[in-house]
């Protein structure tokens, strides 16, 4: 008959526990091994070792550490035929893991090197925050391993400690291609380091990860001198997708936005800038302009500025023709809404 219950198991005699332990159901096994571990028998190792079931062998590997049957579960770590197994020995293990355990680092740092991908995950998953720099520096070999999970395990290790090196995060970026770790590594960046220094350091990668970061960033405002960073490597995408509404552009920024890059369209988001300023804000300013775009729209808006307040619509298209030829026709946009104005009082 079945037992139902561990407390049945375990009113046992050991007689009855042995004849158990090799000859019941699944979770009668695992129940009477770990009743004969709570008598302190001597066998669990031998006993674990002659388990067909690898889910049976797996339950086991707490009771034999239960029982501090160290050498068997090391054992099952490297010999198990069940990579699940071997997983499961080498999590346990690893729970356990100091740094100043040499054998047992030397074992389980051995394993995850040469063993299946579960084995890998189990390990990464396992360590705690206290690590020697042998197992430091796997994790690092981890970062770049071929299967997802195993990275996925060693980007969430990396992090268990409480000051880890972005740096590593950071350079690991500029190979991912899991997207799920891809998200997981730029949202820490941005939570840990803020929006500004992540944006700063990640301007030198591929337009897919910033403009992951951009809509990650949500509403965050974008400070100046990581606008700066992007638009340099990235000017389309910080003009298209982050759209400086999220970001709080001051004159001189745009300024030196158009110095620094030389893209048409941050000089005609200059001019936008220039027609809503003060003089005050933009006389510091005037010796920075000289061969941009916003020069020459400058020069319009201080002609549209000579304009008298009485003049007919005649004179202002009068000045608009007669500005230089090289002022273009956004120096005509300069004078139009004078020139709206004049009409609509016509209507």
């Amino acid at each position: 008959m079945t037992m139902r219950e561990f407390r049945e198991v375990i009113e046992l005699h050991e007689a009855a526990l042995r004849t158990l332990v090799t000859s019941g159901e699944p979770i009668e096994r695992v129940w009477a091994a770990r009743a004969l571990g709570l008598r302190d028998a001597e066998d669990l190792g031998s006993i674990a070792k002659q388990e067909p079931s690898p889910g049976v062998r797996r339950h086991l590997i707490v009771v034999l550490l239960g029982a501090h049957e160290l050498g068997a579960v090391s054992a099952m770590l490297t010999h198990d035929p069940d990579v699940r197994v071997r997983a499961t020995a080498c999590l346990q293990l690893a729970q356990m893991l100091r740094p100043e355990d040499d054998a047992l680092v030397d074992l389980l740092v051995s394993r995850a090197r040469l063993d299946e991908a579960p084995v890998r995950v189990a390990f990464a998953t396992a360590i705690t925050e206290q690590r020697s720099e042998r197992v430091q520096s796997l994790l690092v070999e981890l970062l770049d391993d071929a299967e997802t999970d195993v990275r996925l395990a060693a980007v969430d290790a990396w992090l268990r400690v409480p000051n880890p090196e972005l740096d590593v995060l950071i350079a690991r970026l500029g190979r991912e291609e899991d997207e799920l770790i891809e998200q997981t590594i730029l949202r820490v960046l941005l939570d840990r380091m803020g929006v500004g220094s992540t944006f700063e350091r990640i301007a030198h990668l591929s337009e897919r990860v910033v403009s992951r970061a951009i809509e990650l960033a949500g509403d965050r405002p974008i400070p100046r001198e990581a606008v700066q960073a992007l638009s340099v490597r990235h000017p389309t995408l910080l003009l298209r997708r982050l759209r400086f509404e999220r970001v709080e552009l001051t004159l001189e920024t745009w300024v030196d936005l158009c110095v620094h890059n030389g893209q048409w369209q941050f000089e005609f988001r200059l001019g936008d800038a220039l027609r809503r300023a003060r003089p005050d804000e933009i006389a510091p300013l005037r010796d920075r302009l000289v061969g941009l775009e916003a020069e020459i729209e400058l020069r319009a808006l201080e002609k549209m500025g000579k304009v008298p307040d009485d003049a007919t619509i005649e004179d202002l298209i009068d000045g608009i023709y007669e500005l230089d030829e090289d002022l273009e026709w956004i120096d005509g946009i300069s004078l139009l809404p004078q020139l709206r104005r004049l009409t609509q009082s016509l209507d």
